[in-house]
């Protein structure tokens, strides 16, 4: 247990856990009395893929009396933190935490709890990236995502009140419902990289039923990847339809 009482001695603590940089805030609890602790996790050994080791140091920093505190709107003890920083407030010191939590005392407790090792989870985002050939390019991707909804769609660029024309480049144009152009700026994100991946992103304006119907398109695609996730087409339609991971020894290969 050691007792920190400046800033000095703060930012020494913070500083040989590199800030905590991609680690968790697992958890925050106010005791009756008002103490706050933060439990904060280090990672030792980061696993990216899924069933990659993860090593991870869990410490305690405590404000038995503290000044002010401003918890997060909603904490995810699952989400990775960028940092936490420490800063000089009316003479006192303030924890912050990707500036949506500080905890501002004069003294606070640092003490280590232990460490964690633990498979790394499998995850997808509102983004996947794919290799498509010749047939999978804007026609193909605007027709079968209209088929699928039963409802035309088409290319547009970022504002655009007007479609584009068929066979126009679609690097950094959205895919949007034709009712929806006047009332929109985005809708899904497409890029196209040199080496003939397709990337799509979920933007503003795009709804569920229009990102439901790109991801099932990508099941065209020999494989699909998405957050720590390379899916073969199989694999990635069984996950559409069931929501549930393949084993993670399935997900770990290369796009390519």
């Amino acid at each position: 247990m050691v007792r920190i009482a400046s800033l000095t001695a703060l930012d020494a603590w913070l500083d040989e856990r590199g800030g905590f940089g991609d680690g968790r805030l697992a958890g925050i609890n106010r005791s009756e009395g008002g103490a706050v602790t933060l439990r904060l996790e280090e990672n030792v050994r980061l696993g990216l893929r899924p069933g990659d080791l993860c090593v991870v140091e869990v410490h305690e920093l405590v404000a038995e009396a503290p000044f002010a505190f401003e918890p997060p709107d909603r904490h995810d003890p699952d989400g990775f933190i960028t940092a936490v920083s420490a800063a000089e407030l009316d003479g006192r010191m303030a924890v912050q935490i990707d500036g949506s939590v500080s905890l501002v005392a004069s003294v606070f407790t640092a003490r280590r709890v232990g460490t964690l090792r633990r498979r790394t989870e499998p995850w997808t985002g509102d983004e996947f990236t794919v290799v498509a050939d010749i047939a999978h390019d804007g026609r193909f991707w605007s027709r079968r995502v209209g088929e699928l909804l039963g409802a035309p769609v088409v290319w547009r660029v970022l504002g655009g009140r007007e479609p584009r024309a068929t066979g126009q480049d679609i690097d950094g144009c959205f895919l949007q419902a034709p009712s929806r152009l006047a009332a929109t700026d985005m809708g899904v994100f497409c890029m196209l990289h040199r080496n003939g991946s397709v990337t799509m992103r979920r933007e503003r304006d795009a709804d569920a039923d229009l990102w439901w119907a790109v991801r099932l398109a990508a099941g065209q695609c020999d494989r699909i990847r998405s957050g720590n996730c390379v899916f073969t087409s199989a694999d990635w339609n069984s996950y559409l339809a069931t929501n549930t991971f393949p084993p993670g020894e399935r997900l770990r290969g290369d796009l390519e």
